[in-house]
Parts: structure tokens; C-alpha cells; sequence
């Protein structure tokens, strides 16, 4: 009988653990390859087995940000806005708040409304934030 290896609070079989990526992973990470980038940036976030590091967490969400990824422009938004892990900077935290809300998230759409009513990264414009706060509320 084959051992059990303990894997987080969930235990496996050796000959359950597969040694290969799956042909379901692969068709995984063709529909959404930015998906990986994500939970990369996600496990240096929260320091999940490494050192927690905020410039990681950039450059892992800046790849998945460039392949389009809505919720990895809006975590960049946050990051340059905030100054974690990159300079703070709220004219391209303004890009890619607006990139993510192009995508029409309402999370995402309600960022950029709250960047154009406080006037961060661009003069304080209350009919856009109320144009952008409209089409997240709908």
C-alpha cells in the first residue's frame, strides 16, 4: 500500500498525483492564460508559502493585465493608486481603471467613478463619475 503524501489538508495518493498537466489544465490555460499570471500575483499577495512582496504582485498582475484581464487591471489600478509594490502614480492607476471598466465589470466601473470624483490622476470631473456610477449601478 502506497503512502499518502499531504498536500495542504488534503491528502492524495502518489498515483493520484499527476505528473504531467492534464489535457483539462492545457484546455484551461489556452481559454484564459492570464488565469495562472493571477494566482501567482494572488500567492504574493497574501504570502502564501513565500515572502510576501508587493513588487511581485505587480509584475505578475501587469502580465495578466496586458493579456487582458479585467480583474488583474483593476488590482494594477489599486497597486499604482496605493504605491504597494510599485511608485505611486494616479495617472496609469487612471489607465487601467479605465481599461478594466471598458470590460463592463460594475466593481470595476465604480473604481473609475470614484478615481473622477475625487479628482486622482485627473481634475475632479462629477458628470463622469456620475456617468461611470450610472452604468455601474445598472
Amino acid at each position: 500500500m502506497k503512502r499518502p503524501i499531504c498536500i495542504g489538508r488534503m491528502r492524495r495518493w502518489r498515483a493520484m498525483i499527476p505528473l504531467k498537466p492534464s489535457p483539462r489544465s492545457r484546455r484551461w490555460r489556452r481559454r484564459d492564460p492570464s488565469r495562472p499570471s493571477c494566482a501567482f500575483a494572488w500567492i504574493y499577495h497574501r504570502g502564501t508559502g513565500v515572502p510576501q512582496d508587493y513588487g511581485e504582485v505587480a509584475r505578475w498582475y501587469t502580465l495578466a493585465a496586458s493579456a487582458g484581464n479585467a480583474d488583474a487591471q483593476n488590482a494594477l489600478g489599486v497597486y499604482y493608486a496605493a504605491g504597494l509594490g510599485v511608485a505611486c502614480d494616479y495617472a496609469r492607476a487612471l489607465e487601467w481603471y479605465k481599461a478594466a471598466a471598458a470590460q463592463g465589470d460594475p466593481h470595476h466601473q465604480f473604481d473609475l467613478a470614484v478615481m473622477y470624483d475625487n479628482g486622482l490622476g485627473i481634475e475632479a470631473d462629477p458628470a463622469e463619475a456620475a456617468r461611470w456610477y450610472e452604468k455601474a449601478a445598472a
